[in-house]
């Protein structure tokens, strides 16, 4: 099995993942992307630094969870694939806290 390396990092309002065959390799290519979006948004280059990304790695077809890699599973083939159905996020993800989570009413107060 072929390991590959994630990177990952987070800013107020993005996510970046880079994908590598090794350590180095994963920074990099977030470092690379950071740049081009700095430069293409006027963000400050230095804001995210290489201490700065998560890098998890796991094995080709391994899944993660929290980013920790989630115990392997073999990946069914595509004719199963296409009749799995997706079950909804669950109830405490932050997309539906945001539609369901209306304000109270108080008492005399439309």
């Amino acid at each position: 099995m072929r390991t590959v390396f994630v990177a990952t990092a987070a800013t107020t309002h993005f996510d970046f993942l880079a994908i590598g065959a090794s350590r180095a390799q994963a920074i990099g290519a977030l470092l690379d992307a950071w740049h081009a979006h700095a430069q293409q948004t006027g963000a400050d280059p230095a804001y995210l630094t290489a201490d700065d990304i998560n890098v998890v790695d796991g094995q080709c077809g391994q899944a993660f969870r929290d980013g920790s890699p989630y115990p392997r599973r073999k990946c069914p083939d595509r004719r199963a694939v296409r009749s799995v159905r997706r079950s909804p996020p669950p109830m405490n993800s932050n997309l539906q806290r945001a539609v369901l989570i209306r304000p109270r009413r108080t008492r005399g107060r439309p």
